[in-house]
C-alpha cells in the first residue's frame, strides 16, 4: 500500500515538474533510469536501431561539442596528475602546472611526427 501511495505522489511530482518546465518554455533533461531488465533492454534496441538508421547517439554529440581547451583540460587532469597538487602556493601550483603543459605539449610534438 505505502509503494502504490509513493508511486502516485512521484507520478504526480513529476507532472507538476513538466507542467512547469512547459509554462516557462522548457524541456527536461532526465534520462529515464532502467531499473529492470526490460527496460534495460529497450534501451538497447533502441540505441541499436538508431544506429542502423544513421541517427547519432546524444554521447557522440557531446564529444563533438566538447572543445579543444575541455579535451586539454581533462588530459591535464587525468593524464598528468593537476586534479590533485600537492604543492602550497600559488606560484609552486602554476609551476607545476605549467611543467605539466610543456610536458603535453612535447607529448604532441612526438606524436606529430
Amino acid at each position: 500500500m505505502a509503494a502504490i501511495a509513493f508511486k502516485q505522489h512521484h507520478t504526480q511530482h513529476s507532472a507538476i515538474r513538466l507542467d512547469i518546465a512547459n509554462h516557462w518554455g522548457m524541456f527536461l533533461l532526465l534520462d529515464k533510469n532502467p531499473r529492470n531488465k526490460e527496460r534495460k533492454a529497450v534501451i538497447t534496441d533502441e540505441q541499436k536501431h538508431r544506429r542502423k538508421a544513421g541517427c547519432k547517439l546524444a554521447e557522440e554529440f557531446r564529444y563533438n561539442e566538447c572543445s579543444t581547451v575541455e579535451r586539454v583540460n581533462g588530459w591535464l587532469k587525468d593524464e598528468f596528475n593537476a586534479r590533485t597538487v600537492r604543492v602550497k602556493g600559488h606560484s609552486k601550483v602554476m609551476a607545476h602546472l605549467m611543467f605539466n603543459i610543456i610536458t603535453l605539449t612535447a607529448n604532441q610534438l612526438v606524436q606529430k611526427r
